[in-house]
């Protein structure tokens, strides 16, 4: 599986004021090119602009798309703890008198690490009924599951259950309307997708005005 870079600049709406990004780096699921802003502003942009500048997001005003490429691997920062050798001085008693002697202690440093690994989804190895929102967003776009969803708009458990129900009714083929979401066994996502819901994008169209975009009708376009 591969993962899919983006640099995006914009807007977005925070506390009653607006505040501007540039350069923000954000990485999703490699996905049909009609979807990727959508995909991009609605489901990955939210978190990684709060992660980013350390402030709420209420609302994302625009989000523009200034460079994208598609990575198999990635160099991974990580700070393991190590045993260092250190020299330290201490004062002794040596014949009635003080005097400063230097040895070597071990002592414990943490240290950053560099490893390069597979790129892919954060859902990917993952339990369905333990993703947390960001991996949620992932799972979404990896199986192009549009139903389920966006960041905390409900409850995260709402949020897995619906998750699962769309992937079993449009991945597995066996949606059901007596689904017991808590008898349900959990599942493992895998590294690539057995397959992805045929959800055709429309963005070209809505962009040129023959078609509709959502519950969008014909007098809301008048």
């Amino acid at each position: 599986m591969s993962l899919l870079v983006l640099s995006v600049s914009g807007s977005f709406r925070s506390n009653g004021k607006t505040i501007d990004y540039t350069d923000l780096k954000m990485e999703m699921p490699v996905c049909e090119q009609g979807w990727v802003q959508s995909h991009a502003m609605n489901r990955i942009l939210p978190t990684a602009a709060e992660a980013a500048y350390g402030m709420r997001v209420d609302s994302v005003s625009t989000m523009y798309i200034d460079g994208q490429e598609i990575i198999d691997k990635r160099v991974v920062k990580t700070q393991i703890p190590a045993i260092e050798k250190q020299e330290v001085e201490e004062e002794v008693e040596e014949n009635g008198k003080m005097k400063k002697v230097k040895k070597t202690v071990e002592v414990e440093v943490m240290k950053e690490e560099e490893k390069e690994e597979v790129a892919k989804p954060l859902c990917c190895g993952k339990k369905i009924k333990s993703l947390n929102w960001d991996e949620i967003q992932h799972f979404a776009i990896m199986y192009n599951l549009i139903a389920v969803p966006l960041p905390k708009t409900t409850d995260l458990r709402t949020a897995r259950e619906f998750a699962y129900r769309e992937y079993m009714a449009h991945i597995k083929g066996t949606g059901s309307d007596k689904f017991d979401y808590a008898a349900a066994p959990d599942m493992t996502i895998p590294d690539v997708a057995e397959s992805t819901a045929e959800v055709k994008s429309n963005a070209k169209e809505v962009l040129e005005g023959t078609d509709l975009i959502g519950e969008e009708t014909k007098e809301d376009k008048a």
